[in-house]
């Protein structure tokens, strides 16, 4: 599994031109969960990790699996940049992006007037 961690880290990094690095205890954090899905659930929860994390570092508070997104009831503070990086890695899909902020369709549609990018996803919507 660390050389997995590894050989995603490397491509997320080639893919953002950044170097980010995962701690110990994120490591640990991704070895000690049980994947009930494949390889694909692993480079998601790092992949959200790099687009969510504000430091060069990938910590464990970076690392979240599906099942703590659900579950969690916070707000979460999100900026305006990661929430476009979002909406990429979603592909546009409005339900999607909400999901992976833990929010719902409505209030994806607050942060989007908030940041005033609601055109943004009207220009995206038909690409």
């Amino acid at each position: 599994m660390p050389l997995m961690v590894s050989y995603i880290f490397i491509k997320e990094n080639s893919l953002r031109d950044s170097k980010k690095e995962v701690s110990s205890g994120a490591l640990k954090k991704l070895i000690d969960y049980d994947f009930p899905g494949n390889i694909r659930e692993l480079e998601n929860v790092i992949e959200r990790a790099f687009i969510l994390s504000e430091g060069e570092i990938i910590t464990e508070k970076d690392i979240k699996f599906d099942n703590e997104i659900r579950d969690s009831k916070k707000s979460t503070n999100i900026t305006p940049e990661q929430l476009r990086m979002i909406l990429e890695y979603c592909r546009w899909n409005k339900i999607k992006a909400a999901n992976e902020i833990g929010k719902s369709r409505r209030q994806l549609y607050h942060l989007l007037e908030k940041y005033q990018m609601i055109d943004c996803i009207r220009r995206n919507y038909f690409l």
